[in-house]
């Protein structure tokens, strides 16, 4: 009987963390697809894809950047574009950086790929390979210097994410909130939900100013929290 409770509660008090829209594993970088602010359709927005791989294929740039602000979507677009990167370039390794990284490891990490990449027969025909890197601005200076100079010697591409434009990187996108894809994608997320919640999340998101959601991460947490909150007896 206690447990049939519980149970029942958790379900008034509001949507329960496993089954909510907005966790982290529905949220998270790769798991929905970067839209573009220009996109107008799936189609469209594949062709936009595959014109930016071509891009950073194409360029004679080996260090190369996509810019944003906070939660507009850069890691999203490094882990969309991907799987079509893995299909263009020979070789493809990723780098994820954070500021609390030793830096001397990041050099080790390096130099454990120039030796990997030392040990495979030849260079292959095409473009060679490309480095994923998420959050330049965490390497100093000198480890930047020290990263183009790499990707010259390897022949290999890097694509790298930062929050402004960085001297001596080529800019090839930069990434921005869009009310009307933050819009989309919160259609996206809550399509599959139970009709009283989605109702009531849609409500949630039409009382709200979307052009004012300048970090769509921070905008998803605070959906999570909503949803936590629904109440089925409560109406909005």
């Amino acid at each position: 009987m206690n447990d049939v409770t519980m149970r029942s509660d958790t379900v008034t008090l509001g949507c329960a963390p496993a089954n909510n829209p907005f966790r982290v594993r529905r949220i998270q970088p790769g798991a929905l697809a970067y839209q573009f602010v220009d996109g107008v359709g799936d189609s469209d927005n594949e062709q936009k894809l595959q014109r930016l791989v071509d891009q950073i294929a194409g360029s004679d740039a080996t260090c190369q950047l996509i810019v944003g602000p906070h939660g507009t979507g850069k890691s999203t677009l490094l882990q969309t574009l991907r799987p079509r990167l893995i299909r263009r370039f020979d070789r493809l390794a990723e780098l994820h950086l954070s500021s609390d990284q030793d830096q001397h490891g990041i050099l080790r990490q390096l130099s454990a790929l120039k030796k990997a990449s030392d040990k495979l027969p030849g260079r292959l025909s095409g473009k060679d390979g490309i480095l994923i890197l998420d959050g330049l601005e965490q390497l100093g200076i000198c480890l930047r210097f020290l990263l183009r100079s790499w990707s010259r010697m390897q022949g290999w591409t890097v694509l790298a994410t930062a929050h402004q434009t960085i001297f001596g990187w080529d800019t090839i996108h930069q990434t921005k909130a869009c009310s009307k894809i933050i819009r989309r994608l919160a259609e996206q997320l809550i399509e599959d939900q139970p009709p009283p919640l989605s109702a009531w999340l849609r409500s949630t998101l039409d009382n709200q100013d979307l052009g004012q959601v300048q970090d769509v991460r921070e905008f998803w947490f605070a959906m999570y929290d909503e949803a936590a909150g629904y109440a089925p007896s409560s109406p909005r």
